[in-house]
């Protein structure tokens, strides 16, 4: 009797997809969670106007007498459309996730007392809403996500022509400000462009934090032995036929990238093998491919 073979891989979940799904929808959630934390217990208090789809509820609050999540939840809507279309049904999925989300988070947050202490000074709240803004903006961004509203605009640029996510926000909110001319004192305007400038610096900070590697490119005829150390370190290796301009000996230069924190790692095992090893570290601030921005 013959037994056919049983494939345990095809009934067995994909453990590292798994948490990958549950990572980002936590980072998505506090992201949201931070955001709105921002709103609720320095802007609104204050006064101090803001950019984006805040800004834009801000305005209708005292104009139509809409509350600020209602806006968010509409201007949400047609933004995400416009995602869902554009950047496809992976974006659209954690762009969802905070639409639905992000109008309760908020109005669970406003109940929160506001902090007597720090609100008493408009500077202080206008970086501390800055701070809280861009870090949480950052954590949904950098997971392929959006917070939805006026944040879709400055991805869209991003993907489709490169522009740092953080300068194309800073544009549009400082326009989103322009309007709320009509309802802000100018002492308003003033902290809200040092909200939304904080804002930006922040949310790039965030973006890039995960993101910038050391690069190391290395130089040494044991280039075969520094080739295998690195790789059983499972740290990756591009090789380069090279060709000394001084000693004129031929061989390969090795290359690789790695987080700062490995620098020191990879110092040692070039040492070992080669001290004489010419090295070569810069900071790259991006490395698209695989084992950085997909999986090995």
């Amino acid at each position: 009797m013959h037994l056919l073979p049983t494939r345990h891989s095809a009934s067995r979940p994909d453990t590292g997809r798994l948490l990958r799904a549950a990572r980002k929808i936590f980072l998505v959630v506090a992201g949201n969670a931070i955001l709105a934390l921002g709103i609720a217990l320095f802007i609104e208090p204050t006064g101090i106007i803001s950019g984006g789809t805040t800004g834009i509820g801000l305005v209708f609050q005292p104009l139509f007498g809409l509350p600020i999540p209602v806006t968010y939840g509409i201007v949400n809507l047609v933004c995400f459309v416009l995602g869902l279309v554009i950047l496809g049904w992976q974006f659209a999925a954690g762009t969802l996730l905070s639409t639905v989300l992000f109008p309760f988070i908020l109005s669970a947050a406003e109940q929160l007392p506001p902090l007597t202490d720090v609100t008493g000074d408009l500077f202080l709240c206008a970086v501390a809403a800055g701070v809280l803004s861009g870090a949480g903006m950052g954590l949904v961004i950098g997971e392929g996500a959006s917070t939805g509203g006026l944040d879709i605009p400055p991805i869209l640029c991003n993907r489709c022509f490169g522009l740092p996510v953080g300068s194309v926000m800073l544009v549009l909110n400082l326009a989103t400000l322009a309007v709320q001319k009509i309802v802000a004192t100018p002492k308003q305007m003033i902290y809200g462009i040092l909200s939304v400038i904080v804002t930006s610096m922040v949310l790039d900070a965030v973006l890039k934090s995960g993101r910038q590697r050391t690069q190391v490119l290395i130089m040494t005829q044991q280039y075969e032995q520094i080739q295998q150390q690195l790789l059983d370190h499972q740290i990756g290796v591009t090789m380069f036929v090279s060709e000394g301009g001084y000693a004129q000996h031929s061989g390969r230069t090795v290359l690789c990238a790695v987080p700062s924190r490995r620098l020191p790692e990879v110092k040692q095992i070039v040492s070992q093998a080669d001290p004489t090893a010419f090295v070569l570290v810069s900071a790259v601030s991006e490395i698209i491919g695989r084992g950085f921005s997909m999986p090995r």
